[in-house]
């Protein structure tokens, strides 16, 4: 399997960045291109249909922000606090997010594709019916996250914890869960099919597994 989420990293050039700002109360549909941007706080603003392409952002302030369908295009950003964030409806594409804090972020609907997401905490985020191409977790924390209803196609968990996650009614293709933490899952294991395991998460699955398929484990 190729290596998810990074075949089309973020298409940047440097050279043709500048520093721009991103003020407290962005205007509804605001656009950033070409833009570097450093220690913005936009915490608790609401902006419908903003636009950023082609930027850097380090240490952007965005919790309780209303920020629905939001673009994100061709965007690395470090250390992003969207706390309890409405991204509802957003699309990310060509994104990186390095040391994010996304805890209680909605992202309803939203639409991700080649998406690394490194030592981020996504937990009680809320991805119901969103869907995920070519998504890279990475090192992430996802308690209690929720991706019910949502379409997974080449999404890869390396290193996460999903202790409480929900993959209830999840249409799954080659979503890759080896090497992450699955033994207390949460919501509905049939949303599984389609997904990648080792043997070891297996065994953790297995009672799980059975009682979905309706099969009784009982010891003499």
């Amino acid at each position: 399997m190729p290596e998810i989420g990074r075949d089309n990293p973020p298409d940047l050039a440097p050279e043709h960045l500048h520093p721009a700002e991103l003020g407290p109360e962005p205007e509804e549909g605001f656009t950033v291109e070409d833009a570097e941007i450093v220690g913005a706080d936009i915490a608790g603003a609401e902006a419908r249909s903003g636009r950023i392409v082609h930027a850097t952002i380090d240490g952007l302030r965005a919790a309780d922000a209303a920020l629905r369908d939001l673009w994100l295009v061709d965007v690395t950003a470090e250390g992003l606090d969207a706390s309890n964030g409405d991204w509802r409806g957003a699309a990310l594409r060509r994104v990186e997010l390095r040391g994010a804090r996304l805890t209680g972020v909605t992202l309803i609907e939203a639409e991700l594709e080649d998406v690394l997401l490194h030592d981020c905490k996504l937990d009680y985020a809320n991805l119901r019916a969103a869907t995920l191409r070519h998504v890279t977790f990475s090192d992430c924390v996802l308690l209690d996250t929720d991706f019910g209803g949502g379409t997974l196609k080449s999404v890869r968990f390396e290193g996460c914890t999903l202790q409480g996650a929900d993959f209830s009614r999840v249409e799954m293709t080659e979503v890759d869960l080896r090497g992450s933490d699955v033994s207390a899952l949460g919501g509905d294991i049939a949303g599984l099919r389609g997904a990648i395991v080792d043997s070891s998460q297996l065994i953790d699955l297995a009672p799980r597994l059975a009682g979905a398929a309706g099969i009784r484990v009982e010891n003499h």
